[in-house]
Parts: structure tokens; C-alpha cells; sequence
């Protein structure tokens, strides 16, 4: 085996919002800055959400819970991390939350009016702005069939650029946006190599042992400080195999989400407007109700294995993926295999999170009805599909015997932060609580689940954080 070794001032381990954030605040600040991902540079020019860009998913975007109920969850495994898989829909997290959780947690410097600059400066740098043109077909679809019913809806900006002359824009994604200003101030990225342990003496972490992704090459990286970025199961991983457990992956939050196919007799998708930047907003932040990618590809996997798959798939841009999406009162627990060290997620789903689900099912239906739907079907194979509002009402009460797969996008609060000792695992700006030199800047450090897309608020913390951390130096 094959050792080299390495030193740096700030070891950041993890390229996505939050690590590729910290480390270009860290890097134009003079740091000496390295950079450390798990998977491959794959920004190259793929169409959004094509199959292409299945390489950006660990295990191929097919990871599955354990426990009482599975559910299917996504991580990006990639330079950029999730931030080059998903919408790029930038929503800042409600009020009342944010006010909430700064005392139930006793976090500092953290209500609305401590984050708001650090919310504006992201917005300013990531082009975060509404569609400058008419929303597309998906939207139109949600927005009729909200108007229909009375119901709130809200049009979600993007981390978009439309200044280029595509007139779709493209996503700013942190290949695109913090990733080339950090490379620019200094700081230095290695790809393809795991981090599996950090060590300690004493209250201090000194040293993170890497292998590259085929195993063989260890790589022993000396630092100063380490932030750990790598999202809310690959950190409280890797904070486990170093030998830190307190708070540390035992109280995981999702949103819950379930989707369904609808089928009209217009044009319902095109896939060049990616995901509806649409979503009924009623009910939230409970429940929220919007639209997912509807390519010919997403819709075919979402139907294979049907008898009928041919038949539905002859006019595929008369489809549509909806979904819906819920808070979860259940949580999960992350630990690590005791033979490979990789993460096994259990997830606790209780009656009520399907209850729930099942009701924003039976709303989901009721929103497309309203729009015009002639059919919604599920991708279980022999489950029953709805053409009447009135077939849903059951879907209450069992929403898991009407073909619905649950899976979420979301998942955070694995290393919670807050000066409540009793439930956080770090401290009100992200430094693991007893160490002197480790910190978590990502998913993991919220402490609950916000209702919304994270990715604001993740940045906007990774941002406070890592400016905190630079004045108190």
C-alpha cells in the first residue's frame, strides 16, 4: 500500500454547497486551503436531469432505508455535490422556523436578522431570480389546478444564470459558481479519495486518513482544522469511524415524499423546462405539492414493469410527474457497517408520517383533477390507478397499498447545532462540541427539518460559519 502524505493549513472535506462555500471564504481570506472528494469532476455539458447525469449519484441514485417502511433517498456523489443533481430552487426557510429553533436549540446569532446578510450575499453571487420568461408547461399544469381550488401557490426562484445565449440558462451550480473562485484564490482539490477516519490527540484533530476510490492508495493529510462537508450521511459516517458519537447520526430528518403520474389530453411536460418551478404553497410548511422532472427517460422509469407500459409510454409529452411532500415526525439513525464502515440509515416511519402522506397524496390528486388530469397512475405494478377524485379518498388512510414508493431529497440534522447539549452534536457555529478544531458546515448541522429545499439555508449558514470562523481565528 502505497502512503502519501499530505499537509494543509484548513482540510475541507466535501466539494458540495457547503464545503465548495467554505472553501472559497476560506481561500480568499489567504488560507491554505485543500479540498478533498469522494467522486469524480463530472460538470461537463449534460443535459439537466438526463440519464447522463445518473453518474453523479452514489450507488447510481438507487439507496434504500432500512426499517419499518423503506424509503428511497438520493446523495450526490460528485465535484459540486448536490448542488449538480438538483433544481437549483432557492427558498428561503419560514420565519417562524428559524425564530423557533434559535430557542429550542439555544443557538447564537441565529434568528432571521443575524442570517439575513448572509442570505443576500449568496443571492447576489448565485443569480438567484425568478424565471425571466413564462413559466413552462409543468408549472402551467400546478398553477391551474391550484387557481381551480382557491389554493396558494408560489413561483420558486432559481440559482440560474440567463445571461448566455441559451435562452434555458443554465444551473449555477458550485462547478459554476464557488468551486472555480476558491481554485482561483488557492485552494487545491483532490478527487476520487475517500476520507475513512480522523484522528486526535486529545480534544484536537490532527490528521485524516484517505484512500483513493479503487482502496489501494492510503494518503495521511496533515491540517490545522478540518471542516467536514459531506453531507448528512457520509458526515456523521465518517464523525463515527473517527470515534465521536455524541449526538452524532442519531436523529436524521427527511421530508417525505411520494410521486404519481398524471396523464391529460395536452402537451402536460417538456423536458427542456426541467423541474416546475411552481408548488402549492396552502398548506405549508407541512405539506407542499409541486412537479418533478418529466422527461421521456424519468417517466419510463417511474412506469417500467407495467403490463400496460407501452401503451401509456406512446405519448409520453402528455405526462407528468407530480409529487408531494411532507415534514417527517419520524426520524432516522445513521451508523457505520462493522465490515465495510459505510453507512446504514434506518428510518423510523410512524402512522401518522403516512397518514399524512397519504392525505397530501389524496390534495395532489385533487390539485391535478382540477387541472384537467384523465388518469393518474401509480408505478407499482397492479396497483390501482385514479381517474375520479373520489377513487383517492381510501389513499387517506393506506397510502402504501396504492403504489406509492416513499423517498426523499432532503435529509439533514444528523449533527444538529446548538448550544443544547442534551440534543446537539455542535456548537452554534458548527464546531463539534468537546473538539477544538473540527467543525461540520452542511446538511447535517440543521437541527430539524426545515420544510422547504435546505440548499438557502445550508449556504447561508456554510457562509456565516466560515466568516465566524475566520474573525475569531
Amino acid at each position: 500500500m502505497i502512503t502519501n502524505d499530505l499537509e494543509c493549513e484548513c482540510l475541507i472535506i466535501g466539494s458540495g454547497p457547503g464545503g465548495a462555500i467554505t472553501a472559497s471564504i476560506l481561500a480568499e481570506a489567504g488560507c491554505n486551503v485543500l479540498v478533498i472528494e469522494e467522486g469524480r469532476d463530472e460538470s461537463g455539458n449534460f443535459l439537466p436531469y438526463s440519464l447522463q447525469e445518473i453518474d453523479r449519484y452514489r450507488y447510481g441514485g438507487v439507496s434504500v432505508s432500512r426499517g419499518n417502511h423503506r424509503v428511497f433517498y438520493l446523495e450526490g456523489s460528485c465535484l459540486g455535490g448536490a448542488s449538480e443533481i438538483n433544481a437549483a430552487l432557492y427558498h428561503r426557510p419560514p420565519v417562524e422556523l428559524i425564530n423557533q429553533w434559535e430557542k429550542e436549540y439555544c443557538l447564537q446569532d441565529f434568528g432571521t436578522t443575524a442570517l439575513e446578510p448572509f442570505f443576500e450575499m449568496n443571492e447576489k453571487e448565485l443569480d438567484v431570480k425568478t424565471v425571466p420568461s413564462a413559466v413552462g408547461i409543468g408549472s402551467k399544469i400546478i398553477e391551474r389546478g391550484a387557481k381551480n381550488l382557491n389554493w396558494k401557490i408560489t413561483e420558486t426562484p432559481r440559482m440560474w444564470d440567463y445571461s448566455g445565449n441559451d435562452p434555458q440558462g443554465q444551473r449555477r451550480s458550485m462547478s459554476r459558481s464557488f468551486i472555480p473562485k476558491a481554485k482561483a484564490a488557492g485552494a487545491k482539490f483532490i478527487l476520487q479519495t475517500k476520507v475513512r477516519r480522523i484522528n486526535f490527540h486529545s480534544d484536537k484533530a490532527y490528521e485524516a486518513l484517505c484512500y483513493s476510490s479503487e482502496g489501494k492508495k492510503l494518503k495521511r493529510i496533515r491540517f490545522k482544522h478540518v471542516f467536514i462537508c459531506a453531507g448528512a450521511i457520509q458526515t456523521p459516517l465518517l464523525l463515527l469511524n473517527s470515534g465521536l458519537t455524541h449526538n452524532i447520526g442519531k436523529r436524521l430528518k427527511i421530508h417525505l415524499s411520494a410521486r404519481l403520474v398524471a396523464g391529460f389530453d395536452e402537451i402536460a411536460s417538456n423536458p427542456i423546462e426541467g423541474v416546475p418551478v411552481m408548488q402549492v404553497s396552502e398548506f405549508k410548511p407541512r405539506l407542499t405539492l409541486g412537479g418533478s422532472f418529466s422527461s421521456p427517460a424519468f417517466l419510463a422509469s417511474w412506469l417500467a414493469g407495467r403490463p400496460d407500459f407501452a401503451q401509456i409510454m406512446q405519448s409520453p409529452s402528455k405526462l407528468g410527474i407530480f409529487y408531494a411532500s411532507i415534514i417527517a415526525e419520524g426520524h432516522g439513525q445513521v451508523r457505520a457497517d462493522p465490515f465495510s464502515n459505510d453507512a446504514i440509515l434506518s428510518m423510523n416511519t410512524p402512522k401518522n408520517d403516512l397518514l399524512s402522506l397519504g392525505d397530501g397524496m389524496y390534495k395532489l390528486g385533487q390539485m391535478l383533477f382540477a387541472a384537467k388530469a384523465k388518469v393518474i397512475y401509480s408505478s407499482m405494478i397492479g396497483a390501482k390507478d385514479f381517474t375520479s377524485l373520489a377513487e383517492m379518498e381510501p389513499m387517506r388512510e393506506d397510502v402504501l397499498s396504492y403504489g406509492v414508493d416513499l423517498s426523499t431529497m432532503h435529509l439533514f440534522a444528523s449533527c444538529p447545532m446548538g448550544e443544547n447539549l442534551s440534543r446537539c452534536a455542535l456548537n452554534s457555529f458548527g464546531r463539534v462540541h468537546g473538539k477544538s478544531n473540527i467543525y461540520v458546515n452542511d446538511a447535517s448541522m440543521l437541527p430539524d427539518a426545515p420544510g422547504t429545499n435546505p440548499q438557502a439555508l445550508i449556504m447561508a449558514l456554510a457562509r456565516r460559519n466560515a466568516m465566524y470562523w475566520l474573525k475569531h481565528l
